[in-house]
């Protein structure tokens, strides 16, 4: 027997039964889900009061904003940088525009900055997922070099 045939890739070597594979990978995707935003919440609240205390105007928390939601979108994807983009259009309804503490729905801001925060969202989640995709090309490309050997 040749030592090539001892080697096998661990998706043939696997004996677990795919449908509990499959479920336990969905609470997997759903906590990591949840975990992200929990951080993009928690960034953007570290923001806004970091914001608020050094008394800055609405455009420059709006870009404070858009930096949270582009990292969220990066790491996490559409989904998240959607719930961050919300959470940030609200807070700074609430915290910087005019009347303070109260929210003015309909004011045309809020919609050009949520129209903002959605684009960079989308934007950077296709990019990244993207990127993470040709990753995993290469990675598989690699593999397969490896065990044709």
């Amino acid at each position: 027997m040749r030592t090539t045939e001892l080697i096998q890739p661990e998706s043939q070597t696997a004996t677990a039964d795919p449908r509990i594979e499959r479920g336990s990978r969905h609470w997997e995707d759903k906590f990591r889900t949840a975990a992200t935003c929990g951080y993009s919440l928690l960034g953007l609240a570290v923001v806004t009061w970091f914001a608020f205390q050094l008394k800055f105007d609405l455009p420059s928390a709006g870009f404070l904003y858009l930096i949270v939601i582009i990292i969220t979108a990066q790491y996490g994807g559409f989904l998240e940088a959607t719930i961050s983009s919300i959470a940030a259009v609200l807070s700074l309804n609430y915290f910087f525009e005019a009347p303070i503490f109260a929210f003015s729905v309909g004011d045309r801001a809020d919609w050009v900055a949520f129209v903002a925060f959605e684009f960079t969202a989308l934007i950077i989640s296709r990019l990244a997922l993207r990127a993470r995709l040709k990753t995993t090309e290469a990675e598989a490309r690699q593999r397969d070099r490896y065990y044709r050997r």
